[in-house]
Parts: C-alpha cells; sequence; structure tokens
C-alpha cells in the first residue's frame, strides 16, 4: 500500500495545550494512539518528521543549454520510522520533494518566451539504505506533472512530488538483526533525475548524490520484546502523522522533529508509556573534528493521556491533573564523544503547571522562544574520513510527576524512568562525518 494513502488514513493531530512546534514550525511529532496495535499488527515505534534545506550542483541538458554543476536548491520533507525490531516485517515512509530551479536554467525558457514551466511526470528519486542488504539503493518514481509560473526570480520553486521511502522487508528466516547488522539505518539521497519543459523545449536535470547526500533520517533496530500483547503476529514500521507543510529552515541546514513513547517505571505503581517528542536543528555541514555535531533549539513535548491519568487514578483514583519535573533528559549518540548528554541546563526547570488528559506539557515552558542549550559531539577519530555516520538517539529519562485533584490540591508525587537499554532507543537525526 502506498506511504501517502497510508498517511492519509493514520494522519490526526490529536487535542492538545502548550504544545510547541518549533523550530521552524517543524511540528510537534503527535502521533495518535488508535491505530498502535489491533490486534495483529504493531504500528510505528518511533518516527521522524525532517526538513533537509540544502544546495546542490545539478547537470542539465537540452537543445540550447548544457550546464554543469548548476546550483540549485533542494527541499526534503521526510516521514520515516525511527525505530523497528528483528519481527518487523515493513519499513517504510515518505518524503516530498521541493527543487528550487536557478534563474540560468529558468532564463533559457523564458528566452524562448515562455510564461510558465512544466515540471514532468519522469521524475526519479533513488535512496540508499545505509546498513540495509549491503547498502541497497531502490528508485522511487513519480508520474505526475506540475506547472510554476516564471517571474524571473533567482529561483522558482516547484514540486517534484512524494516519494515512498522503502518499503524495505524482513522475513522468518532473517529478521532485521539480520540484514541490519550495524542495527543502524540510514535514509540518504542517491541520484535524483527530472525534466522541465516549456515553450517546445526540454531539459533533462540530473543532480548526482555527491559526496556528502543529504540523509532523509535514521532508523535504529532494537533488541526488544515485540509489545505485550501476546496476539501481536507482525510488525509495520511507518510513519502516522505529521503536518505535511512544515517551515523551512535555513538553506544548508535541516529541522527535524522525532517522537515515541517509551514504557517508563513508575516508583510504587509499576510500568505506563509516555509519548515524548524532541524538536531541534542542526547544520549539513559533514562533522570533524574542526567542526563538531552540534543540536540545537531542541524543545520537547510531554503529551498527557487519558491512558497515563488511568494508570495514576489505579492507585489515586482522586487524580485529575499532573505537574511534571524534569531530572534528566539524555540523548545518545554513535561514532562521537560524549556518547551520553543530558539537554537540560545545569539548574533544570521549575515544574510544569497543572495539566489534564489531552493536554501537552511542553520543555523549556516557554518554547520555540527558549530552547535546550545545544548539545555537541565530536566525532571519534577512529569514524574520520570512512563515510560513516554519528546517529543522535534517545536516551535515558527520569523525573516525577505530582498528581493533583479536581481541586488542584497535591495528592502525591511519583518518580519515574524511561530506560529502553543501550542501543534500543528510537534516533533523532543523523550527522555525515567528514
Amino acid at each position: 500500500m502506498p506511504f501517502k494513502l497510508l498517511f492519509s488514513l493514520f494522519a490526526l493531530a490529536g487535542a492538545a495545550s502548550a504544545v510547541t512546534t518549533g523550530p521552524y514550525e517543524i511540528g510537534s511529532g503527535h502521533y495518535s494512539n488508535s491505530f498502535e496495535d489491533d490486534g495483529t499488527f504493531s504500528l510505528s515505534q518511533g518516527q521522524s518528521t525532517a526538513v533537509v534545506n540544502q544546495a546542490i550542483a545539478c547537470n542539465v541538458a537540452g537543445s540550447g543549454i548544457s550546464l554543469n554543476n548548476a546550483p540549485f536548491q533542494f527541499q526534503a520533507t521526510s516521514y520515516v520510522p525511527t525505530r523497528a525490531n528483528d519481527s518487523s516485517v515493513l519499513i517504510f515512509g515518505g518524503t516530498s520533494i521541493r527543487i528550487g530551479v536557478p534563474s540560468s536554467v529558468t532564463d533559457y525558457f523564458s528566452k524562448a518566451g515562455a510564461s510558465s514551466l512544466t515540471v514532468n511526470n519522469d521524475t526519479v528519486l533513488s535512496i540508499q539504505y545505509i546498513g540495509y542488504n549491503n547498502s541497497e539503493t531502490l528508485k522511487s518514481r513519480r508520474n505526475t506533472t506540475s506547472i510554476v509560473q516564471l517571474t524571473g526570480a533567482s529561483y522558482t520553486n516547484a514540486s517534484l512530488g512524494f516519494f515512498d521511502i522503502g518499503p524495505l522487508s524482513a522475513s522468518k528466516s532473517a529478521g532485521l538483526l539480520t540484514r541490519i547488522p550495524s542495527r543502524r539505518l540510514i535514509y540518504k539521497r542517491d541520484q535524483l533525475t527530472f525534466s522541465l519543459s516549456a515553450a517546445g523545449k526540454t531539459a533533462n536535470v540530473t543532480c548526482p548524490a555527491g559526496a556528502y547526500p543529504q540523509n532523509f533520517g535514521a532508523l535504529n533496530v532494537a533488541n526488544l520484546p515485540l509489545r505485550p500483547n501476546p496476539n501481536i503476529t507482525a510488525v509495520i514500521s511507518f510513519v502516522r502523522t505529521g503536518t505535511m507543510n512544515p517551515g523551512s529552515p535555513p538553506l544548508n541546514s535541516t529541522s527535524v522533529v522525532s517522537d515515541y513513547r517509551p514504557v517508563c517505571t513508575f516508583t510504587g505503581i509499576g510500568k505506563q508509556t509516555i509519548e515524548i517528542s524532541l524538536g531541534g536543528y542542526k547544520l549539513n555541514t559533514p562533522i570533524s573534528t574542526s567542526t563538531p555535531a552540534v543540536f540545537s533549539l531542541g524543545q520537547s513535548n510531554f503529551w498527557i493521556s487519558q491512558g497515563l491519568i488511568s494508570f495514576f487514578q489505579n492507585k489515586y483514583p482522586s487524580t485529575n491533573a499532573v505537574s511534571l519535573t524534569l531530572s534528566a533528559f539524555n540523548v545518545s549518540i554513535s561514532n562521537a564523544t560524549p556518547s551520553i548528554k543530558n539537554l537540560l541546563p545545569s539548574g533544570g526547570y521549575p515544574a510544569s503547571a497543572a495539566s489534564g488528559n489531552g493536554s501537552a506539557i511542553t520543555f523549556p515552558s516557554a518554547a520555540p522562544s527558549t530552547t535546550y542549550p545545544s548539545a555537541t559531539f565530536t566525532p571519534l577519530a577512529s569514524s574520520i574520513g570512512k563515510g560513516q555516520f554519528a546517529i543522535l538517539s534517545f536516551d535515558n529519562l527520569a523525573g516525577s510527576f505530582k498528581l493533583l485533584d479536581s481541586d488542584s490540591a497535591a495528592i502525591t508525587t511519583v518518580s519515574f524512568s524511561c530506560s529502553e537499554g543501550a542501543g534500543n532507543f528510537p534516533a533523532i537525526v543523523p550527522f555525515s562525518i567528514a
């Protein structure tokens, strides 16, 4: 089933308050619980929305035009799963591609008398899956056309369409831990080809991958039990929500929001899931010892679901709302140091305002105008010059919930921690290592 159809079936914004959608209006990351488990399939175990905005070099060929390394602008808005496990039978997502066509190309058509430009129905996006089946490359095609007006601008933006990422598959005889032995998968752009037509002229455009192609996202393969439901027979990992029109980060950078639901341990009560999102920003420059990885503009949402409130009510029936205090929000990174970093400032943040069912708690509370301190990571010397990646992922999280009754009186405070085990957390965003 095409990803875009699945996206339309499962997209649901969800009711919430005090939600941050930053940075650059990337979105909240929230997804609905409605289709988490239908008794047969366990769906997404983590997801990300990322907008990659990058200058790329393309070759243009046609009657009367021949350009090498013409400066196009490439923007990909990608929706990808960020975690699967050995039993996952399908992994797929999608990406919406826009291209900025430079005036050196549009002038070719304008001089022929054209006032508009047609993107033909022959676009092919090749995607390389680093870490899967010897890092194979698959082609995704779009058989649609689009027309844009020529205005004489330095760049004319045109949609190339929505492209499936995957599906990638596993089988009973060879699960994902076998197919992805590194337990890490990178979705990366390979060659892009398309053609433009107007006034009886056609220009064929080829955009090679280049030395450091754009990364659409990353996925970690967890060595975890599937889900507590014994009736589940398969796992499908795909993205089920997000805005189809997030904002754009500056050129040569990426904005991202990653979301998942860890199983957390609550002292004296038991285990329960919490949905958590983390948004942030990075430059697309390959990292090195002199230009380390920087994850900045970090901000989070914690979703207060009916399931969470009911969980507290099992022991404290008068629970009506909660206030959250964080003591640790750790992220981890591969092939770089420090391997784990707490995103919270040294003094932490005050407890959140009281929040009830259907709302969200945002940290920092003034996000997106106030964000977590930037987190900096230096690639390991052993990873330099080998075409490797540093994948930033979620890690252990801890804090406490103050339970409140309908009169906002405190009932008790419950400490909690969320630990999935090393290597089992969903990915957030990958950095290319120079």
